[in-house]
């Protein structure tokens, strides 16, 4: 076997992969996410109740302090996912529909993971795409930035674009796909 045959294998084994995980990747830290949203909210009303009691303030505090971990996390989540399974369409080229169902994933994720990185740059007013950062009437008249949280009854969105419970969605239909094309077997060189 050739080196050129030794790196299609080795790079379609990995789109392999990168098939396999990051959709559940999405729905996963999304889920884990919605949970730590949960948390945040229940800490709040215990703090607002006990608003004089030290270990509600502490509660509350170590919750926020999850929330704002596993948002970046779910974030940069999207970001590599988007990234992956762009890849991956050089093995598995019927895949590149799907990802452009869902482009609340790959082009709002992606927006928002890039803001979200650089967000300092973004509060200086020297953003790539400065003019994006903020946005006004997005979710019912809500002005939101890229690095605020909104929750309504449509759900949590993160810089007032990106929706977690339709990201979680279109990952598990993409999971879907996903397997789907595994399971016709490996598409690896021989």
């Amino acid at each position: 076997m050739d080196e050129t045959t030794d790196r299609a294998r080795t790079i379609g084994w990995f789109h392999q992969q990168c098939i396999e995980l990051w959709p559940w990747a999405i729905e996963n830290d999304g889920l884990v996410l919605l949970n730590a949203n949960d948390k945040l909210e229940q800490s709040l009303a215990a703090k607002m109740e006990r608003w004089r009691d030290p270990q509600a303030e502490a509660d509350y505090e170590e919750a926020r302090l999850s929330f704002e971990i596993e948002r970046f996390h779910f974030i940069s989540t999207i970001g590599e996912a988007a990234v992956r399974l762009k890849w991956a369409c050089a093995t598995y080229p019927e895949l590149e529909p799907h990802l452009q169902k869902a482009a609340h994933l790959f082009t709002e994720g992606r927006e928002l993971r890039n803001m979200t990185v650089h967000v300092d740059e973004y509060f200086e007013g020297r953003g790539h795409q400065q003019s994006r950062f903020e946005r006004s009437d997005v979710i019912q008249g809500v002005t939101a930035d890229a690095s605020s949280t909104v929750i309504n009854e449509h759900g949590l969105w993160l810089g007032g674009r990106f929706n977690v419970q339709i990201a979680i969605s279109e990952a598990r239909a993409l999971q879907v796909i996903c397997q789907g094309l595994i399971a016709t077997g490996p598409r690896i060189p021989s």
